[in-house]
């Protein structure tokens, strides 16, 4: 065989091969491919000189692979003495060693299978194309003001996070001055704190059992929630429900736990009833009073005396006014303040009262009328008032009159009595009256003692005389030194008993929570509408400013578009329209709060003015490396890559302009541009006379300020942000209820193999479909983006909708500041009028169910179940997948046989993510006869992934068994 006889060139190129493969043997073999030349080179007339070529290591007829191998072997690392073939053997590895050269050059020549960097960087640069440096992450924040202060926060206000794990403090600067007020700290919607809820009447059966049907309305009880259960409140405790305008007497009638806590059920117990105006919001239960007495005589029957007497409960007292007697009896009397039965006769002003007397019924046999008969005092005639028997019912009687003899039969007086059968006794009144009555009637409401417990404003609950109960307010108290007079609103009937100073007050569960949506029905595709409660600062707000809504899980960073004011109402119109966002569902008019001290933050620590060099007229394009490698990147959409580096530079005192590239820079430009080495080291170069100035002559005239911090190290969650770094006399605290996004590392090698062609043939101008693509995934802030064309409903130019998973993974809403900081870049660089909308990914989770078979004689199961969790968590990750990248079975296979310890592994895709979604979101599932899913597919604008906090993978170990 002859060198030159292999005919198939396409050998060095197959399909399917990774790199081209220019040689095509080794040592071995091409020491077999020399020894058998020299055989035919050797052997001119069929005899061979050198007999070893052949007889050493013969060839065998119809020789297999596995013996033309082995017999390669012993003759290549056979040990032999023979110069000639040692001059063969070390020319054949020779030529070895210099293909492998040759070939590895060779692919070092070709972007796609490059791997050296430097090899990478001449080869992009060749094309023009700049790889992509970091970027710093970014975010809004709130400042919260201190109390009663106002002013302005300047740039480089700086906050930071709680590391874990030993992981570095990631600190993040304000990029702008902030003019705030403690004012605008908080902004709540309107009635955010009134639960709208009605009090309803419910099944009193129902209640009892703790079977509550909701919804059910019917007449009966009150149900009254509670967030727990009170202590000491028993069935049967009195109190009172009512609202700031209306009051109703309620007794406890069942207590009894539910899922969210504990309720009451309440009956009321009067004629009143219970309407629209009870709500959550406004509704108090006022049970265990303080005071409970009963008052000072008042209603019918009532006086009140101009002097103290002690006339007792009980006694019989005659009223004269003018020739007019009345007979009444006392019912209670205190503090002149006198109690006569409700349906004896009326009391009037100046009214005397005189005590009653009592006549006793003697037998006197003796007397003409006898012998039962009612002897008047001596020397009385009663002809000074009427008699009146023990039902005070007036007697119409006849006094006698009879002699009176001594035992000597001598006259010594009269004796007058009456006579009947009138019971045991009568009365008359006394001669001389006892008090007089000052007031009639009292409607006033008083208490012996002081007003312990009680306070004008507060309810009462009153029982009146009829035992008839009513709630009345309490207006006003007055105070005398024996008593107190309560003036109650609205009371018109005499009252027995009065509850107040009620110790316990409860509140409806959730009575200060409005779970009503946060929105106005106002709001529109174009606009969320949000209204602000009353005495919020809607005129402190200014058009255009940032604010940060967030609540219930959610937060975005919104722009305030316009301020409607009507009827003493504030209404908000904000950009984007979050309300549109499902994540947002959540949002009430309790928990959402508008924040309104924002200012931009990103990822970044100013570090202190450092010299980096010295200037020298006479040198072009001077060069000087800057102190540290982790400078902050942030976004500019001047910049092709969307960021530039985060650094301030002066020479002398004035300040360069940094450019991204100086080959557009004129003579007397003071540009300079920040390059980048494999590293990551940074550097500053600065202009040769033709494109841009030189630097002048100058001692340390070269100096930079700049910020330190990038990479997905600042992709932080929600409220990750939790300390302030730097104090401001000003600002008491902050919140940063959005999560940081857009921190990512340079550009990778492989993204460089793929975006450099396609940029260098868009020359950084986006035209078609794929040139959106490609600039949008050369931002730095960017992972991936994929575009399409939508056709708008009526005639127009297309629209191009750029999908974008923005570094760190984190969504963004239609119209978000990332998302408008994207627009901008693509229409830098588009075609003019090109209508450009940037949309973020849809995420869509996998749930997965892995069983591994392991052999565990020789591993141990946890330690491979933690390996197959992180080969998982990596090979699924967001970063790996791509937009629209269906997802099957096998995949997940593969990648559980790459994890040693796993002999085979069996995969169950489960579907738990997927019930939640809407329909339109929802993936396809294809599954096999048995029911199990093998495919997953996704919709283009979405990324199928694995998020092991959210769906951990379920992997359990079975024993390997042969």
């Amino acid at each position: 065989m002859r060198l030159n006889e292999k005919q198939d060139l396409t050998r060095w190129n197959r399909a399917g091969l990774s790199r081209f493969r220019y040689i095509d043997g080794n040592a071995i073999t091409y020491l077999e491919t020399l020894r058998q030349q020299l055989v035919e080179e050797f052997d001119p007339e069929g005899e061979t000189s050198w007999q070893e070529l052949a007889s050493r290591f013969p060839e065998l007829a119809s020789e297999t692979r596995s013996q033309r191998r082995k017999r390669l072997n012993a003759q290549y690392y056979d040990e032999r003495r023979d110069y000639a073939w040692e001059i063969l053997r070390t020319f054949a590895r020779s030529a070895h060693v210099l293909g492998e050269y040759t070939d590895a050059y060779a692919n070092e020549a070709y972007l796609p299978t490059a791997v050296e960097w430097d090899n990478i960087r001449k080869l992009v640069a060749m094309l023009g194309y700049r790889p992509s440096p970091p970027a710093s992450a970014e975010t809004y924040i709130a400042l919260l003001f201190k109390a009663g202060e106002s002013g302005e926060v300047g740039v480089g206000f700086a906050v930071k996070n709680k590391p874990v794990d030993g992981a570095p403090t990631v600190v993040f600067e304000t990029q702008e001055k902030l003019a705030g007020s403690n004012r605008l700290n908080q902004l709540y919607l309107k009635e955010w704190d009134r639960n709208l809820t009605q009090l309803k009447l419910i099944d009193p059966i129902e209640a009892k059992s703790g079977r509550l049907q909701s919804g059910r309305v019917l007449a009966g009880v009150i149900h009254f929630p509670l967030r727990e259960m009170p202590e000491d409140v028993s069935v049967g405790d009195l109190g009172v429900l009512a609202t700031p305008d209306k009051g109703l007497p309620v007794k406890v009638d069942s207590l009894a736990e539910d899922g969210g806590g504990a309720y009451l059920t309440l009956k009321i117990v009067s004629t009143g009833a219970l309407d629209s105006s009870f709500q959550y919001y406004n509704s108090t239960l006022y049970l265990q009073p303080g005071f409970v007495a009963s008052p000072l005589a008042n209603g019918d029957g009532s006086a009140l005396l101009k002097q103290q007497t002690n006339l007792a409960e009980g006694e019989i007292v005659f009223g004269r006014q003018g020739s007019d007697w009345r007979v009444r009896q006392v019912r209670e009397n205190a503090f002149r303040h006198i109690q006569f039965a409700e349906t004896e006769a009326a009391p009037a002003a100046g009214e005397k009262l005189f005590r009653a007397r009592s006549l006793n019924r003697q037998s006197q046999p003796k007397l003409t009328n006898g012998p039962n008969v009612y002897v008047l005092p001596y020397g009385d005639d009663g002809t000074h008032g009427p008699l009146v028997d023990a039902d005070l019912k007036e007697l119409s009687l006849t006094v006698h009159k009879e002699h009176i003899h001594d035992e000597d039969d001598v006259h010594v007086g009269y004796i007058y009595y009456v006579s009947g059968n009138l019971g045991d006794r009568i009365y008359y009144p006394a001669e001389e009256h006892e008090a007089v009555i000052e007031q009639a009637v009292l409607t006033e409401v008083r208490f012996a003692g002081k007003a312990k417990d009680l306070q004008s404003g507060s309810w009462a609950l009153v029982t009146h005389k009829d035992n008839s109960k009513a709630v009345y307010r309490i207006d006003e108290i007055n105070a005398d030194k024996e008593w107190f007079e309560l003036v109650l609103a609205g009371a018109g009937k005499s009252v027995s008993l009065l509850r107040s100073g009620f110790k316990l007050s409860l509140q409806p569960r959730d009575h200060d929570i409005n779970g009503r949506q946060a929105w106005s029905s106002a709001s529109s595709e174009a606009v969320t509408v949000l209204e602000l409660a009353d005495g919020a600062p809607a005129d402190e707000l200014k058009l255009g400013q940032k604010l940060i809504c967030a609540g219930e899980g959610f937060a975005a960073v919104v722009e305030l578009k316009e301020i409607v004011n009507s009827g003493g109402l504030s209404k908000l119109h904000l950009s984007p329209p979050f309300h549109l966002d499902e994540n947002a569902a959540g949002l009430s008019r309790h928990n959402c709060i508008l924040y309104a001290n924002v200012a931009r933050a990103t990822h970044g620590e100013t570090q202190p003015e450092k010299i980096v060099g010295n200037g020298d007229a006479a040198q072009s394009n001077q060069t000087f490396a800057l102190p540290t490698e982790r400078i902050s990147w942030v976004s500019d959409a001047n910049f092709a890559p969307g960021v530039r580096a985060d650094l301030t530079l002066r020479v002398g005192q004035r300040t360069w302009q940094q450019v991204e590239d100086l080959s557009h820079s004129s003579p007397e430009d003071p540009h300079y541009q920040v390059m980048v080495d494999q590293d990551g080291v940074l550097s500053v170069r600065f202009g040769d006379g033709r494109n841009g100035r030189r630097l002048p002559t100058g001692l340390d005239n070269v100096r930079v300020r700049y910020r330190t911090g990038y990479g997905e190290e600042g992709n932080l969650e929600p409220d990750a942000l939790v300390k302030i770094a730097r104090p401001h006399r000003l600002v008491e605290s902050f919140v940063a209820p959005l999560a940081s996004s857009g921190g990512a590392e340079k550009e990778s090698t492989e993204s460089m193999r793929e975006s450099a062609p396609a940029t260098v043939l868009a020359l950084s101008r986006a035209v078609s479909l794929d040139d959106f693509t490609h600039l949008a995934a050369h931002h730095s802030m960017v992972w991936q983006a994929r575009a399409f064309e939508r056709m708008p409903d009526r005639p127009a130019r297309p629209l191009i909708e750029v999908v974008v998973v923005a570094a760190g993974g984190a969504t963004f809403a239609a119209g978000s500041e990332t998302a408008n900081l994207i627009q901008t870049y693509l229409q830098e660089h588009s075609a003019p009028a090109t209508p450009v909308s940037v949309i973020s990914y849809v995420p869509v989770l996998l749930h997965l169910r892995i069983s591994l078979m392991v052999d565990e004689a020789a591993f141990d199961k946890r330690q491979v179940e933690q390996a197959v969790r992180e080969q998982l968590r990596n090979g699924l990750a967001l970063k790996q997948r791509k937009l629209g990248q269906p997802l099957f079975r096998s995949e997940v296979i593969a990648l559980l046989e790459q994890v040693e310890g796993v002999e085979n592994g069996h995969c169950e895709i489960l579907s738990t993510p997927y019930p939640a979604m809407s329909s339109e979101s929802r993936p396809r599932l294809h599954k096999a006869d048995d029911g199990g899913i093998r495919r997953v597919s996704v919709k283009p604008h979405q990324l199928l992934y694995l998020d092991a906090d959210l769906f951990p993978p379920e992997i359990s170990t079975l024993q390997y068994e042969i």
